[in-house]
């Protein structure tokens, strides 16, 4: 149970932490403490809920206040429980107590695994029923939006609308769910298929979800984004390239949330990159993969990888792409601080000299361009 449907990411943490511990109790049949858990499992919903959807007399303040008690009978009152729900779930009230060893002993308080599974199961049941209201309540969830793209193209012309109309947990929800298409949409690149693999891939709409991304990301808690980005560090440390790759696609933009280091590490790493993803140079241009990279060059490791970068494109640019591929360089260059672009210029200026020694396809392309902007001079 993940408590996905739970809007406030605090509580969610908080019931998937208590959640967690309960499964461990259940397996080493620590019978009270899953009572205790199950008992606080079932009103943090219930709190949370009724924080989302203040009834009408209620305040939050006066939402924290209710007893157990109290919130099950709210919650039959407002819809969100049946009656025959809100009976079960009493059966907890009073195994809520047994954290008072006086009330235990004092009541002769009598328990078992039974009583355990049955608390268990119970949170199933109040679960469900809160999952289900949310939906009830906002009408759309992620996975119909991801249908949608998938199957309708019209529809990404009002998903920035029908977004909007999201509860956070779906927003949050959604985020992740066009990460996942973006790493599969990506992992068909030739740079990230495995040695001799030729996989089907299956037809959809929703090729990239870069767009779609970009539209999300200002409606999710900023913590949700920093997750996002502490995975593109792990990915570039121990993990996977493709998704290093797709992460750093979909939130460069917000990678002064990291510290220095970890700055200085992914710049490194993509400049690294570059030179296998450079078939691809259209659709980098397109979702402007590069725009912001020039924005964080502040050390002599990345300003190294830099020099190395802008080496790279005077040598190899050229052909059918060659136009993309200067897409690519401008996106890099004008991101960069004047600082910066000096350093740049002089290292292509010293490059690219003397101009009657260079090869006849740098000096018709590359350089050309260099001197149509007057990055570099005659």
């Amino acid at each position: 149970m993940t408590f996905e449907f739970v809007a406030d990411p605090k509580f969610k943490e908080l019931l998937q932490r208590d959640y967690k511990e309960l499964k461990g109790c259940l397996e080493i049949r620590a019978t009270k403490s899953v009572l205790v858990l199950s008992g606080s499992i079932i009103e943090a919903m219930l709190i949370e809920y009724f924080l989302q959807f203040l009834p009408t007399g209620q305040t939050a303040a006066s939402i924290y206040k209710l007893t157990f008690e109290q919130l099950l009978d709210l919650a039959e009152s407002q819809g969100l429980l049946t009656k025959r729900e809100k009976n079960l779930a009493w059966v907890i009230k009073d195994y809520r107590n047994l954290i008072h060893p006086g009330r235990e002993i004092r009541k002769a308080e009598k328990f078992s695994i039974d009583d355990a599974n049955i608390s268990h199961s119970l949170i199933g049941i109040v679960s469900t029923a809160i999952e289900d209201k949310y939906k009830q309540t906002y009408g759309y969830v992620a996975e119909d939006i991801i249908q949608k793209l998938k199957n309708d193209w019209q529809f990404r012309s009002v998903f920035d609308k029908v977004v909007i109309k999201l509860n956070q947990t779906e927003r949050v929800k959604l985020l992740s769910m066009l990460i996942k298409a973006e790493l599969y949409d990506k992992s068909f690149w030739d740079t990230f298929l495995g040695e001799g693999e030729i996989p089907q891939k299956e037809h959809s709409n929703l090729d990239s979800t870069k767009e779609f991304v970009v539209a999300v990301k200002p409606l999710v808690p900023h913590e949700i984004i920093i997750q996002h980005l502490k995975q593109l560090v792990n990915e570039i440390e121990t993990g996977d390239q493709t998704k290093a790759f797709i992460l750093f696609n979909l939130f460069h933009e917000e990678l002064s949330y990291l510290s220095k280091d970890e700055v200085d590490m992914v710049v490194v790493y993509i400049f690294s990159l570059f030179s296998s993803i450079l078939e691809h140079s259209s659709d980098l241009a397109e979702e402007k993969t590069f725009s912001t990279i020039g924005n964080y060059i502040g050390s002599a490791q990345t300003q190294k990888a830099l020099i190395e970068f802008g080496v790279f494109c005077a040598v190899n640019f050229g052909g059918k792409k060659f136009q993309s591929e200067m897409e690519l360089f401008d996106q890099v260059y004008n991101a960069l601080s004047n600082e910066n672009k000096t350093v740049l210029q002089a290292e292509l200026t010293s490059f690219l000299s003397p101009v009657e020694n260079l090869p006849s396809d740098i000096k018709d392309g590359f350089f050309k361009e260099m001197l149509a902007r007057g990055i570099i001079k005659a």
